[in-house]
């Protein structure tokens, strides 16, 4: 492997996740400490942010961008992480945008995962542990697996 870049102009702590969108630019989640927390946009090749997402989010850990640009993000607020439980929400932006469309609430978020047809995939561990499956925007619940689900830590989809 032969290093590429190295990006630092607009992060300032913690990087938490990294993803990377249909153009191949790249989200980059910045938890900053006890409130705030960014992601920020590179395009392809770039080390210099193009965007900076602020609104709807706080201590961003999860990324994931499925192939229309739909960025997901999870968030764990400092005082729920910190206090050892957590109770976060999943802000979902539209293609482009810096303003989310909607939040998702959830217990225990511990994993995102996009399939081919764009639905996303949640694991979702604190009591029921279970894989939520939304479809693309997470618009709509689409189902709930929890066969065979016990303290997972990750989720991996691969192609059709």
């Amino acid at each position: 492997m032969r290093f590429v870049r190295r990006i630092h102009d607009g992060l300032k702590s913690l990087v938490s996740a990294l993803a990377i969108g249909p153009s191949d630019e790249l989200f980059v989640a910045d938890e900053v400490g006890r409130k705030g927390g960014y992601v920020v946009v590179y395009r392809r090749g770039g080390s210099m942010p193009v965007k900076k997402i602020t609104e709807g989010i706080e201590t961003p850990e999860l990324l994931a961008v499925d192939s229309k640009g739909w960025l997901y993000v999870d968030n764990c607020p400092y005082t729920a992480c910190g206090a050892g439980w957590r109770h976060g929400w999943i802000s979902v932006y539209a293609p482009g945008s810096t303003q989310p469309t909607r939040g998702v609430r959830f217990e225990d978020p511990v994993a995102l995962a996009i399939d081919p047809s764009d639905n996303l995939y949640v694991l979702d561990s604190y009591r029921r542990r279970t894989v939520l499956v939304y479809s693309p925007g997470a618009a709509k619940l689409l189902r709930k697996i929890t066969d065979s689900i016990d303290n997972s830590a990750a989720l991996l989809i691969g192609s059709p």
